[in-house]
């Protein structure tokens, strides 16, 4: 060892000023050495030094220390002792160099600078001051390896549980440090705004009842629900029958509602939610939309409850749930396409027919009907072929009109007194087969020509008698012939380029007698 020199007489030991030195002779601990130089008589000594600097003394002396050589101890040591629930923070020049845990003697080497050692009751958990040493970032590993560090900040509390069991409640804005020992720490933070569960009210009314003045308690009975809100601003809802317990910090309002009877939300309870989150609407309330001319039935649990006008509604969903069936009160139109119905002579017709109706009164038209539209659909149908079987093809060509009256005379009996009023029945097209088609075109050919024939004998009928009529009139009268004559000649000569006459004017109208003649 090149701190100690062995001659024949004596042993010469050196020791640096920043050092301790355990002197042994034969294994036996004869003395500790500060810094300098020794000189000892005989041989058999050895040396374990230390460099004070690094204070902390782990070894396997310390008891022996402690019990036999108090001389020693008080000289060369700082001992730090704690008890149960305690801990020791050890620094040095404001640097920390040792957390002690509880029940723990621990021996440092005294040096240059004195200790500071501070002791800190940690039982039920240890608050310290913002600024203190062992909070600050850089001891965080020290502080993460010897505690459980609590710090919930200014939105939320937290419970501590140790061992299993609810121990502890750190407040917004306290910090608290739990021992890593053999019990085993659990931290539950909750939101300010946060009502805690049923178990855990449980057990701080049965284990904590000191507690009890930090909350805010309500119970809800079983047909009132809770809206709690912070500055006029609804946070949440909270379900009938619960118990509620929020921290008085947090300073929630709760208002109880009773939705025994009035289920439905005001209108200034929706404007009130309308600011809250869109989770806390869609678990709290239904909302129901019924558009413009429409009315809607409202079932609340299976069963009617009343009639709703369109606009838009909401209800509390606890307990409760809701359904909505919705019924257009403008006018519907129904297509009846594609009939195909034998007429009394046994001609197949295609006919479509087109009907309109309106609900009157949709409570008597929803008991009454499982599918208003499929049983007019049937009926519509039923009536068609009443009509049109009970009828010969020429008959129903003759009368189009009759098909309309009698179907809507039959739907309307059907419809009476249920709810429903028929506006308009009315056929659309009857279609005739293909050589129908043929033959009543030639019977309407047939008839067309017949009538042009008689026109035509009619006419020249008239003519005729017109004719005679007139001779009759310039016999008798030789002035009405001599206009007739001129009448004549004007005529003749509208279709004559030139004309050449001899013997005056007198000789042309003779001449032109005598040709008649």
């Amino acid at each position: 060892m090149k701190n100690l020199q062995t001659n024949v007489f004596t042993t010469r030991v050196s020791v640096k000023p920043f050092e301790r030195a355990l002197l042994y002779q034969k294994d036996r601990l004869v003395r500790i050495l500060k810094g300098g130089e020794y000189t000892f008589w005989g041989r058999g000594y050895s040396l374990e030094t230390f460099n004070i600097n690094q204070p902390l003394f782990k070894h396997a002396l310390q008891d022996y220390l402690l019990s036999e050589r108090t001389d020693l101890i008080a000289e060369f040591f700082e001992v730090v002792r704690t008890r149960e629930g305690q801990v020791a923070v050890v620094c040095r020049n404001q640097d920390l160099l040792d957390v002690v845990t509880p029940r723990t003697v621990q021996l440092y080497w005294k040096g240059f600078t004195p200790l500071d050692i501070e002791t800190l009751e940690v039982k039920g958990g240890l608050s310290l001051p913002a600024n203190h040493l062992l909070l600050t970032q850089k001891y965080s590993a020290v502080l993460n390896r010897v505690f459980t560090d609590v710090n919930p900040g200014d939105r939320q509390y937290a419970l501590v549980e140790r061992s299993g069991r609810l121990a502890d409640l750190v407040l917004p804005g306290q910090r608290k440090l739990y021992l890593q020992e053999a019990q085993r720490t659990a931290v539950s933070y909750v939101n300010l705004r946060q009502s805690l569960d049923q178990n855990t009210q449980e057990v701080i009314r049965t284990l904590h009842a000191d507690w009890l003045d930090l909350f805010d308690v309500c119970k809800l009975s079983d047909t009132e629900i809770g809206v709690v809100r912070h500055n006029q601003k609804v946070i949440d809802v909270r379900a009938a029958g619960q118990g509620l317990m929020y921290l008085k910090a947090a300073g929630l309002e709760v208002e109880r509602l009773s939705v025994q009877q009035n289920f439905e939300v005001t209108p200034e309870q929706y404007d009130a939610l309308k600011t809250a989150e869109t989770a806390v609407r869609t678990y709290a309330i239904d909302e129901i939309e019924v558009p413009e001319y429409h009315l809607g039935m409202l079932f609340v649990d299976g069963a009617f409850s009343r009639l709703l006008k369109a606009g838009r509604y909401a209800f509390w969903k606890f307990g409760r749930s809701y359904r909505v069936k919705l019924s257009d009160q403008r006018l519907q139109t129904l297509e009846v396409s594609g009939q195909e119905i034998l007429t009394r002579d046994k001609v197949a017709l295609r006919l479509n027919l087109s009907a309109g109706y309106r609900i009157t009164d949709v409570l008597v038209a929803t008991a009454k009907f499982s599918d208003i539209e499929q049983y007019l659909y049937r009926e519509l149908q039923l009536g068609l072929r009443t009509a049109v079987g009970t009828r010969s093809l020429d008959e129903l060509l003759e009368d189009k009109g009759v098909l309309d009256a009698v179907v809507k005379e039959h739907i309307r009996s059907k419809t009476e007194g249920l709810g429903i009023e028929m506006e308009s029945v009315g056929v659309r097209d009857i279609i005739l087969p293909g050589e129908m088609k043929t033959i009543l075109s030639q019977v309407v050919q047939a008839e067309k020509s017949a009538q042009a024939n008689v026109i035509r004998r009619r006419e020249e009928t008239a003519a005729t008698r017109s004719l005679l009529n007139t001779a009759r009139v310039m016999e008798d009268n030789p002035v009405a012939l001599r206009l007739k004559e001129l009448e004549t000649l004007e005529r003749v000569t509208e279709k004559i380029d030139n004309i050449s006459v001899y013997g005056g004017l007198e000789g042309v109208l003779t001449d032109l007698i005598r040709i008649k003649k």
